[in-house]
């Protein structure tokens, strides 16, 4: 193989290494900043106390607590959170946050399962950024 052929092939694979490596780094970039995690980062903000960071208003902010301080008021830890996207367009999605909090008995039988969801509308702010505009209750916990 002539230096030619040998600088060319070298060309094309480090092309390809480069365009893999952009590729997987939308994908990552496109699933860490997902409206799923966002609404799993507002409702984590919300239960630390960082209301100054999820820019919700506070009947917003009062309705996700309300869940946890359900919970904790039934069992003494906080619900488990799921998320799933249930609608979008090009600007604008739909999350769904199913909470579940277990009651167990001193043998650790379920006594009592409290299920809730709440539905959160997001707005694209920019190619990977999405912002909370409205916080919705679905189904109250109970």
């Amino acid at each position: 193989m002539g230096r030619k052929q040998v600088s060319r092939a070298l060309l094309s694979g480090l092309s390809l290494l480069t365009l893999i490596a952009l590729f997987a780094g939308f994908f990552i970039l496109k699933g860490k900043y997902s409206p799923e995690n966002k609404v799993k980062l507002v409702i984590d903000h919300v239960r630390n106390g960082n209301d100054m960071n999820v820019q919700l208003r506070q009947e917003e902010i009062s309705l996700i607590r309300s869940f946890d301080e359900f919970a904790v008021g039934h069992q003494p830890a906080l619900p488990v959170v799921k998320v799933q996207q249930v609608a979008s367009n090009d600007d604008e999605v739909q999350v769904v946050a199913w909470l579940a909090a277990i009651d167990y008995t001193e043998d650790n039988r379920i006594r009592e399962v409290y299920t809730g969801s709440l539905l959160f509308t997001l707005n694209r702010s920019s190619l990977f950024s999405w912002k909370v505009s409205k916080v919705e209750e679905m189904q109250p916990i109970n």
